[in-house]
């Protein structure tokens, strides 16, 4: 199957896209194209074996500011090698195109349309069976949604990060503080006698924080971290 570029408007009506997102198809083929360009200069790319196919697929998302996906990326562009095992730069940037813009009910006409199986699964995504908290789309609803701007995808408005890169939300400075629970650092162990300090193992005897002494020669330690054995341990200071 030949898998021909378009162009903007040609996607904006077979994508059956708003008129207003040309903008944005402009700039993904320029940013598909950059991708392509960085790798080879050549409008073709034959490949020998699965890994150099891998490889070159995964070179390629890289370079479109996202992570490779074998199981995602690598079966949608495999379908996109032709019969002399070539990947082309149209095929690649055409497919780059359909992969953000494309709609779930296009995706899934395809499906059928390639297997001629209309009882075939398709995932809710589109994408070989991935599970998305929001299925992508191209564009975000201000208030709901927001879109990465380095890996494109559409994540809730509350997320203060992307959770495809991490990359932090455009609003993020917008949005309630993030609430950390308080962590607990008492963990004191006491067996006959009460325990003021942090850390402390206690054995038979009273405990206070600061420098200690001792009034027998039974094992004491002092401050922090306080083990005693069978005596009181009394702050240093007094009298």
């Amino acid at each position: 199957m030949v898998h021909k570029l378009l162009s903007s408007e040609e996607y904006i009506k077979e994508l059956k896209l708003d008129d207003d997102q040309i903008d944005d198809i402009n700039e993904e083929l320029e940013t598909a194209e950059k991708a392509w360009n960085t790798i080879t200069t050549n409008n073709v790319i034959t490949i020998d074996n699965d890994t150099d196919k891998h490889q070159l697929f995964s070179d390629l998302v890289i370079k479109l500011g996202t992570t490779y996906s074998s199981d995602d990326h690598g079966v949608e562009l495999s379908d996109r090698i032709n019969e002399s095992y070539e990947l082309t730069k149209d095929a690649f940037i055409d497919w780059y195109i359909r992969w953000v813009f494309q709609s779930d009910d296009d995706l899934n006409e395809d499906d059928n349309n390639i297997n001629n199986d209309d009882s075939k699964e398709v995932s809710k995504s589109g994408w070989t069976g991935i599970s998305w908290s929001i299925a992508p789309t191209s564009t975000a609803i201000t208030g709901e949604t927001w879109k990465c701007s380095n890996c494109r995808i559409i994540n809730k408005w509350n997320d203060r990060k992307c959770l495809a890169c991490d990359s932090n939300a455009p609003h993020i400075d917008d949005l309630p503080p993030e609430v950390i629970a308080p962590v607990t650092t008492n963990t004191g162990f006491t067996f006959g006698g009460p325990v003021s300090n942090n850390n402390v193992f206690s054995f038979g005897g009273q405990t206070t924080a600061n420098t200690t002494t001792s009034s027998s020669n039974l094992f004491t330690t002092s401050s922090t971290g306080t083990f005693t054995f069978g005596t009181s341990t009394v702050n240093a200071n007094n009298n």
